[in-house]
């Protein structure tokens, strides 16, 4: 294949994965709405926001190697007029935009992490703070729980929650892990395991 067809082929295959890139992006802005905006429980072809988002980002890992292999192919020329046209002023400048694209490409990173009210209203405590998942008796879970700490704070083992929910992993595979990040990952919600357990708690 000659160098002509290969760029050709790139070029058209990094503006099918920037199509790919805008229309999952709308897809997560205005179709599915993060659970706050009311769209708790919404799919696409049987995919929630958050799949739809990991599918968002690899197509943005996608363009960035295809923006890479770009480069790769006019090297030559980009070292070509590089030394044409860059001069010790210029340089200068082209090292500062380029301190800024790589903090910028970086800030996720840096910037400080809180904990605020997540997508289904759920106000977090702060790293700092420790929270009584109960209040007075009255039960409240959240999603940065974990399934020991479920377990602890509402007398139900996890044993008996992996059978409420009809969950097909272990128990050890599951006591560490976050329920609301979990329960996502299952199709499911918070409310299905805060109801089944009120009701457990009921019963008992």
């Amino acid at each position: 294949m000659k160098k002509v067809q290969i760029n050709l082929f790139l070029n058209l295959l990094a503006y099918l994965i920037l199509l790919f890139m805008i229309a999952t992006g709308l897809l997560m802005e205005y179709i599915l709405l993060p659970g706050s905006r009311g769209g708790r429980g919404l799919l696409v072809f049987g995919m929630n926001r958050h799949q739809w988002g990991d599918i968002h980002f690899y197509f943005s890992i996608a363009f960035i190697v295809a923006m890479a292999l770009h480069l790769y192919l006019h090297w030559s020329w980009v070292l070509s007029t590089f030394r044409r046209f860059i001069t010790a002023k210029r340089l200068t400048g082209l090292i500062a935009l380029l301190v800024v694209s790589i903090l910028i490409v970086a800030s996720p990173f840096l910037v400080p992490l809180t904990r605020g009210a997540d997508e289904h209203g759920d106000e977090h405590a702060t790293p700092n703070q420790t929270e009584q998942p109960y209040d007075e008796g009255a039960f409240s879970l959240r999603g940065y729980m974990t399934f020991a700490e479920v377990a602890a704070a509402s007398s139900v083992s996890v044993e008996e929650i992996i059978a409420l929910l009809a969950l097909t992993d272990s128990p050890e595979k599951i006591r560490g892990e976050r329920v609301g990040p979990y329960l996502r990952s299952q199709g499911l919600e918070m409310d299905n395991l805060r109801l089944l357990l009120e009701a457990k708690n009921a019963s008992q």
